[in-house]
């Protein structure tokens, strides 16, 4: 109001006149008002002018949607600096003096400033005062994370000041939802990994998150398939959220809080497993504790996470080179066990192998023969996908090796599918030169090792573990062209699917009595279980299945395929 013209004295005491004569002093004007690092609509509230003609622009951290639902007020995010443009503010204030070749890495420098404006402004100056120094000096200091906070500073600017004006108005329960964030090394995380590491609802977890990301402290990367939010750190937030949890919390509490998240995952991960394999006897298990996943998911839930599982095996792969770096070897091989599924629903043996491979190494350095034993179990399964024969025999001989060292009887029991497979890979070539006799042998030696694995599964009262074995030898009839003696076998398995409710092992049940039937001319048998199979196949979002009911459909006579595609 000064500025305006009145005099000290005419300034009331009392805020709401002043109020009001400020607003009465506007009534005819054309005024831009600037408020600059507003933190609550109260700060603001008296000082908007109340007329049309004028215009204030609210400049805060927060998201001040409050005012934008009371007011009116446009509200306009601004987010981070896009990689041309960032480039551009580097160029402008650095370049004077150096060569094309020094620009070229501007860059890199603008990635690990993650497009954040004022890291940007502070690296630029740094080295507009310096001369001499290269573009590439900057990018390596600011390469190693433990000083990268530290050098960005310049002339009375620094990041890390601006992150403490944020993180010191925090309540205590946010700010510690904040830090803990930090403790793990995903790209991105939904609300229940936050309900783990305070040991509070994901309902409140995801309050305290969305209020992190109302102050800019996270960034929303989407919802996945699950329907879940997920969310992720700017890098330097990271940085300086992990500096604070250093500083602020006890060792304990720090691993105490991760194992949480860990286990909780681990939960999930094994939920996700039974329901997509039919139960735990698909894989090894350790001795973990598991943490509270909440209600089992349902199929909904579950198909959901396989249609967007390359999110979660994005985020599985971090967890488990993170748990094996801090020694956590168990948890590491259980995890990557139980998410298995991830890689195999799509088919990305690449990344299966990449992270099994790790894990694995990890295991070795531990000295932790159990995790050796289902690591290489798990990476058997991956060269078995792939039929790398060779690679598989010299697996299955070092799982032989290591389960028998450790009395692992179960472990060795779970291969033997792999040697009927070997088995039944090996028959084929026997087949052709026409030597049925030889075929039956092949059969006998296969039929033995499935035999062997029920009786282990059968031991340990795991049902669908028999189906999966019962399936198992009903595939090996079939493929010694025994098609006759694979009837009982998948029938069995078959109506353990049913009673349990297992889709997938449905499926695949299916699917196999229709290839029987279509070897034995049973065509109207054949379109009835093909019909079916492809029906449960899209039904839990399995495409290599339809592509098999497809091939066997094709091989039928017109007439029943005709009438298996009605």
């Amino acid at each position: 109001m000064r500025a305006l013209g009145v005099p000290g004295e005419r300034i009331p005491e009392d805020p709401g006149e002043r109020t009001a004569l400020h607003r009465s002093l506007l009534t005819e004007r054309r005024i831009l008002i600037l408020l600059d690092n507003v933190t609550s609509l109260d700060q603001a509230q008296l000082l908007l002018t109340g007329n049309g003609r004028s215009c204030v622009v609210v400049i805060g951290r927060e998201q001040q949607e409050h005012m934008a639902a009371v007011h009116g007020m446009v509200h306009i995010a601004l987010g981070l600096m896009p990689a041309g443009e960032a480039s551009a503010l580097v160029r402008r204030i650095a370049a004077k003096g150096r060569s094309a070749a020094d620009l070229r890495a501007v860059d890199a420098l603008c990635a690990l400033c993650e497009g954040l404006p004022l890291a940007l402004r502070i690296a630029a100056t740094r080295l507009a005062v310096k001369p001499h120094w290269s573009v590439r000096r900057l990018v390596d200091l600011l390469a190693e994370e433990p000083r990268r906070l530290d050098e960005l500073t310049a002339g009375g600017l620094e990041v890390r000041s601006a992150f403490d004006a944020s993180y010191r108005a925090m309540p205590a329960n946010l700010a510690r939802m904040f830090r803990r964030l930090s403790l793990l090394d995903v790209p991105d995380f939904s609300a229940r990994v936050g309900g783990a590491l305070l040991e509070v609802s994901t309902g409140e977890a995801e309050r305290l998150i969305e209020q992190l990301v109302d102050l800019n402290l996270l960034t929303v990367v989407g919802v996945d398939a699950a329907g879940a939010v997920r969310y992720r750190f700017h890098s330097l937030l990271k940085l300086y959220a992990g500096e604070r949890v250093l500083a602020e919390e006890e060792t304990g509490e720090r691993r105490a809080a991760r194992e949480r998240a860990w286990r909780g995952w681990l939960s999930v991960a094994d939920e996700t497993h039974r329901q997509e394999y039919g139960g735990d006897f698909a894989g090894a298990r350790g001795n973990i504790p598991r943490g509270s996943a909440g209600p089992a998911p349902d199929g909904s839930v579950l198909q959901a996470r396989r249609a967007g599982s390359d999110t979660e095996r994005s985020a599985v792969g971090a967890v488990v080179r993170q748990l094996s770096g801090l020694g956590a070897d168990e948890l590491a091989w259980e995890l990557e066990m139980s998410t298995a599924v991830l890689f195999e629903s799509r088919t990305v043996y690449d990344d299966w192998q990449a992270v099994t491979e790790s894990s694995l190494m990890a295991m070795r350095r531990a000295g932790s023969l159990g995790g050796e034993s289902a690591m290489t179990f798990e990476l058997l399964s991956v060269e078995m996908r792939r039929l790398r024969c060779d690679r598989v025999k010299d697996l299955l001989g070092a799982t032989f090796r290591i389960c028998d060292s450790i009395g692992e009887s179960y472990g060795q029991a779970l291969t033997q599918p792999a040697v009927a497979a070997l088995n039944r890979i090996g028959r084929e070539l026997v087949a052709a030169m026409g030597r049925a006799e030889r075929a039956r042998a092949v059969f006998q030696k296969v039929g033995d090792s499935y035999r062997r694995l029920v009786e282990q599964v059968q031991g340990k009262g795991t049902v669908r573990g028999e189906a999966y074995a019962l399936l198992g030898m009903g595939e090996t009839c079939i493929a010694v062209g025994l098609a006759e003696n694979a009837s009982p076998w998948l029938l069995q398995s078959l109506a353990t699917a049913e009673q349990t409710g297992d889709l997938a092992l449905f499926a695949g049940n299916n699917l196999l009595l229709g290839r029987c039937c279509r070897m034995l001319d049973r065509a109207l048998g054949a379109g009835h279980y093909l019909t079916v199979a492809r029906r449960a196949f899209q039904q839990i979002g399995m495409a290599w299945g339809e592509k098999e009911v497809a091939k066997e459909l094709a091989l039928l006579t017109p007439g029943a395929a005709r009438a298996a595609s009605a």
